[in-house]
Formats: structure tokens, C-alpha cells, sequence
């Protein structure tokens, strides 16, 4: 996906998104071309600790953690290789309009700092963080 298709994508974000929400979780979106170089970047960044690998449409792909990353380079991985062999293909994803309590014990259950938000089709909407629904 080239930086022209992600922009498309997030046009189609603010148009389905409110404006009241925050908005530095499209920060997160990556293409799945990316290097592990530029995954690293964009987690320092953002400072979300999590990265969103989605197709051209806002389709979530999968996840990416410090976590992942750091076992793929003790697998031999380098700032130039793909992300495609360290992305979390299964991650836990609410519905759009699950309540916060809900997404809360969730996220406490599950031991996740970081939940991915989709709509009926699968695409990004948001992202629920720890720290923002604890501490709004």
C-alpha cells in the first residue's frame, strides 16, 4: 500500500469516526510493506506501543507490539526486514459501540494495553488504550 492508498484510507476514517474522539490512534496505521525500521519509528512516535497493519481499505491486517518486535529480532530479524513475519495475525478486536466497562474487562482480562476497534466490515475505527478509558 503506497502513502497515497494509507491517505485514503484515512479519509475514510475521519468521514466514519466523530470528530469528538480522539484522534492520534491514525497515527498507528501501516501499511504491511513496511520495514521492521519504520514499525520501531512509529511506536517511538506515537507512543501508543502498538502498531495497526491495515490493507488500502482500513481492513485490520494485524497488530504489532514492542513485545513482537523484540522477539523478532532475537529470531535474527533486522531493521530492514519485513513486518510480515511479526504480525500478531489474530488480534482481539471489539465492535464499534461496545461500552467502555465492557472493553475495560477485556483488556484486564486479556493483560492488553491496546484494542483495536472495528466496524461490521472490519475496519479501523478506533483504537480503546488503557490509559485513555482509565484515565479519560
Amino acid at each position: 500500500m503506497s502513502a497515497r492508498d494509507l491517505c485514503g484510507c484515512l479519509e475514510r476514517l475521519s468521514v466514519m469516526t466523530s470528530s469528538t474522539e480522539r484522534e492520534d490512534w491514525r497515527k498507528v496505521l501501516l501499511q504491511a510493506d513496511v520495514t521492521l525500521q519504520k514499525v520501531i519509528r512509529n511506536l517511538e512516535e506515537s507512543g501508543l506501543q502498538i502498531a495497526l497493519v491495515v490493507t488500502p481499505d482500513c481492513r485490520l491486517l494485524g497488530t504489532i507490539s514492542d513485545g513482537d518486535i523484540r522477539r523478532g529480532l532475537l529470531r535474527g530479524l533486522d531493521p530492514d526486514s519485513p513486518v510480515d513475519t511479526i504480525v500478531h495475525r489474530d488480534p482481539l478486536v471489539v465492535p464499534l459501540g461496545l461500552k467502555v466497562d465492557a472493553a475495560l474487562q477485556l483488556m484486564q482480562a486479556n493483560k492488553i494495553r491496546q484494542l483495536p476497534i472495528v466496524d461490521e466490515d472490519g475496519l479501523v475505527v478506533g483504537l480503546h488504550t488503557w490509559d485513555e478509558l482509565v484515565i479519560p
